[in-house]
């Protein structure tokens, strides 16, 4: 891959799904490349079992460079469209883990059930786009003034409420 200009934050970006790598050739083999036993990765696990809307199941990749470290022999995701839906069936012990749960529900499960509840960072923004073309915000100071009035903290913890952590403005305003 090769960037117009520097990026400093690229090797984040590498972290997302929508950068790992996919062989071509895969692909180009038509619509079951990803379906078990075609698709190739490299990660530590590989697609044994699917169906849709139902289930994924992955097993270690017997030609991962680490394999001997891929101590959880099978994994099975529970595709579940609701976050309500997905934390009454992790409090009920049904499944082991969730990505996500209702917002508003953040501070109660904190209290209920400390030291399961993790929001990890993730890159994200949040952000408040003004016509600067006309009117007072065409004036560069208004929105800098603007940005200054913004206690990002209190937007971080007592807004969004669920972890996030405040940023600086991204560019100039």
């Amino acid at each position: 891959m090769q960037l117009d200009k520097p990026l400093p934050w690229f090797s984040n970006l590498t972290a997302s799904f929508a950068f790992y790598p996919v062989q071509k050739a895969n692909v180009d083999s038509g619509a079951n490349w990803t379906r078990p036993g075609s698709l190739v990765g490299n990660g530590a696990y590989v697609l044994k079992d699917r169906v849709v809307n139902e289930k994924l199941v992955v097993v270690p990749n017997t030609h991962y460079w680490d394999n001997a470290k891929t101590v959880i022999q099978q994994v099975t995701f529970v595709p579940i469209n609701q976050e309500s839906a997905a934390t009454k069936r992790y409090l009920a012990g049904d499944i082991d883990i969730t990505e996500s749960f209702p917002k508003n529900m953040y501070q109660k499960l904190l209290k209920d059930i400390p030291g399961q509840v993790y929001t990890p960072p993730q890159l994200g923004t949040y952000y408040y786009a003004f016509n600067t073309q006309k009117g007072p915000t065409a004036d560069e100071r208004v929105r800098l003034a603007l940005s200054m009035t913004i206690d990002r903290r209190v937007m971080a913890e007592k807004v969004l409420g669920t972890g996030e952590k405040p940023a600086g403005a991204s560019r100039r305003t």
